[in-house]
């Protein structure tokens, strides 16, 4: 994914995270999993050309395993709570779902100013 359409992805999640409580949608999930992707691709990019370190890629690797259990079966949960129309199990899988997000965008935002800062001509001194 190219950083312009990562930036786009984290300017649409930002504006659903900002909501207080995040609410949470088909859209919303896509959205997320899209984003997790392509801050991957960032940080694996970053620390091969060294614009990320390899503690704070370390962090992001963390995030990412606990992310990649938990983002899934968060998604199937608040997907059947929906289909059952089972309320506090929706919520519980939202609150869920939200703080997964959260996080996400934290580490979305980091990759991509670390990227841009790379990019400057004094390479973001």
């Amino acid at each position: 994914m190219k950083p312009f359409t990562a930036v786009l992805l984290a300017i649409s999640l930002s504006a659903c995270v900002n909501v207080s409580p995040l609410t949470i949608s088909g859209t919303t999930i896509d959205i997320a999993g899209d984003q997790f992707v392509a801050s991957a691709k960032l940080f694996n990019d970053g620390l091969d050309q060294g614009t990320v370190t390899v503690a704070q890629y370390r962090e992001w690797a963390n995030f990412g395993t606990r992310f990649q259990a938990a983002y899934p079966l968060a998604v199937r949960t608040w997907k059947t709570a929906r289909e059952t129309n089972d309320a506090v199990l929706e919520k519980k899988a939202s609150e869920l779902l939200s703080v997964l997000i959260r996080e996400l965008d934290a580490y979305f935002v980091l990759v991509n100013n670390l990227w841009r800062a790379s990019q400057r001509p004094d390479g973001g001194a």
